[in-house]
């Protein structure tokens, strides 16, 4: 099985690949153009995996929310909607998403 990170270092070889043989054999022709699409199709792919890979939750943010909360169940409190939603915002902000 293969890692993203191999899948992404073959589309940016797949990429290369396309470009150079677009630039030197099929330059200004139909078939460089489709060339040239399929590099570009490839650098897609790639920057998305990268920007995925680029996503890492914050571990120390999501702890904190974890001992909130266990401490107000130690407590033996609820929790109101607004400590709620301060807990789904801090959870959101740490995984990268927008509360």
């Amino acid at each position: 099985m293969m890692t993203l990170e191999q899948i992404r270092d073959w589309h940016r070889a797949a990429q290369n690949s396309c470009q150079q043989t677009a630039s030197s054999y099929f330059s200004g022709d139909d078939i460089g153009d489709q060339y040239q699409l399929m590099a570009d199709e490839h650098k897609e792919m790639a920057d998305a995996i990268d920007a995925h890979l680029a996503q890492q939750p914050d571990l120390a943010a999501i702890r904190e929310v974890i001992a909130d909360i266990v401490k107000w169940d130690e407590n033996g409190d609820r929790p109101d909607e607004w400590k709620l939603r301060e807990w789904h915002q801090n959870l959101a902000r740490s995984v990268g998403d927008k509360p």
